[in-house]
């Protein structure tokens, strides 16, 4: 369980007694593309960055880092046993394409012809293709890091997925009967607002018995498209940020939710990279790119007051192990509920919400 800065914590584990109400489950916390060590205070190392929306009888997935599909088996939020486990998922979403927020997508599909993939096609929601800023990447010889000049979007990740195991679909489809890869998800990329748009308001992108959900652009640096997601339900309101610096469309997406989960980045990261400082030019400009796209745990706690959610849980947690505590004394501004995300949390949206936070709108809006 986690403490709460102000009132008593209202996160548990996964195989708590939480009833059938709506839920955030913390699948993994960490971010990055960094297998973290066991923390100091005997926690242990936290997974690819994975949450998921259980609402009703479904299970909504937003990201799916490493480790997320042992993580989500492990949690089964239906209780359905390891063999179905996968049988309610109402959609999987991802927040942007970096490979630590997608890396575990894989496994999902193949390890879900085993564990209960629903018989129809999975809505797979996630940023479609985007051309390029010229001034994107300037001078780190773009053509060759990309490809060309347009950056590939969710459609293209199946495709190359499909085309990267076809062998092993060859022999699961013509030898074991298995459904292949292409016919799991039914992709749904999320239209692009222009570059400049970045405060033009959300755009629902799935509708179904149990959510309604809205994607917002956020700020992630040149990592574009990249998106926050909010799930409307009855009895509540989940938000989560994914990767992103401090972003007025965010708040505006949050205003009036339930719970907020949001990444969080420290100032500990640059001794956790380089060491000690001082830094060279090439260390500053990497640890520059870095926090420039991420959301400071010192600042975190503004975001979620100026949103007036009860409920703020971090996650994404770079570097991924430090202690409880560290994240916990860093967050400021904020006079509502602070849970440290830890894996497999389950973090319930109340039945009975706690107080409302007066909105504090973004300056100028």
């Amino acid at each position: 369980m986690n403490a709460s800065s102000s009132r008593a914590p209202s996160s548990c584990t996964a195989s708590c007694d939480r009833g059938r109400r709506p839920r955030v489950v913390l699948l993994g916390t960490a971010g990055g593309t960094t297998t973290w060590s066991p923390r100091a205070d005997g926690r242990p190392t936290r997974h690819g960055i994975s949450t998921a929306v259980v609402v009703g009888d479904r299970i909504y997935v937003v990201d799916q880092g490493a480790g997320s599909a042992r993580q989500l088996t492990i949690a089964d939020p239906l209780g359905r046993g390891r063999g179905s486990v996968l049988r309610d998922l109402g959609a999987l979403l991802i927040t942007h394409l970096h490979s630590d927020h997608i890396v575990d997508l894989p496994c999902l599909l193949h390890w879900g012809r085993e564990q209960g993939w629903p018989p129809e096609p999975v809505p797979l929601i996630g940023p479609g293709p985007l051309p390029l800023s010229t001034r994107a990447y300037a001078g780190r010889r773009a053509g060759i890091a990309t490809g060309g000049a347009v950056r590939p979007g969710t459609a293209s990740l199946v495709k190359g997925l499909v085309h990267a195991f076809r062998a092993d679909t060859i022999d699961r489809v013509l030898g074991a009967g298995r459904p292949p890869l292409e016919d799991l998800v039914r992709v749904r990329e999320v239209p692009v607002p222009g570059r400049d748009e970045t405060t033009a308001g959300s755009a629902p992108v799935l509708e179904d018995a149990n959510v309604r959900v809205s994607a917002t652009l956020v700020e992630h640096g040149d990592m574009a498209p990249a998106y926050a997601y909010r799930f409307d339900f009855d009895g509540g309101a989940v938000v989560i940020s994914g990767d992103t610096g401090p972003c007025d469309a965010l708040v505006e997406l949050a205003v009036g939710a339930d719970v907020l989960v949001h990444e969080a980045i420290s100032p500990h990261f640059a001794a956790s990279r380089f060491g000690a400082p001082p830094y060279d030019a090439a260390q500053q400009q990497s640890l520059d790119h870095v926090f420039a796209k991420h959301t400071s745990v010192r600042a975190v706690g503004d975001i979620a007051a100026r949103a007036g959610v009860p409920t703020l849980v971090l996650t994404h947690l770079v570097p991924g192990d430090l202690p409880a505590d560290a994240w916990r004394d860093a967050v400021t501004g904020f006079d509502g509920q602070v849970i440290v995300g830890e894996d497999l949390d389950v973090v319930p949206v109340q039945e009975e919400r706690p107080p409302r936070l007066r909105v504090r709108r973004p300056s100028g809006r």
